[in-house]
């Protein structure tokens, strides 16, 4: 399908419909498990799981810099 445009004197809006032919779209929305992650990454994840609402700087704060 082709992408919908609407549009107001305040907004504009565009609506991209997913294509059909492709199965299951959005089952593995953050499934990392199969991605070959640094270690750093991994660390970087695993505060993110233990904190989902920790910020960029409390991350830096944490983590020694290399």
């Amino acid at each position: 399908m082709k992408p919908k445009f609407k549009s107001t004197t305040a907004q504009f809006q565009t609506i991209i419909f997913a294509s059909s032919d492709i199965p299951n779209v959005g089952d593995h929305d953050g499934d990392v498990s199969k991605t070959k992650l640094t270690e750093r990454q991994k660390k970087i994840l695993n505060l993110i799981n233990e904190s989902p609402t920790i910020t960029g700087r409390e991350m830096s704060e944490t983590s020694p810099k290399k």
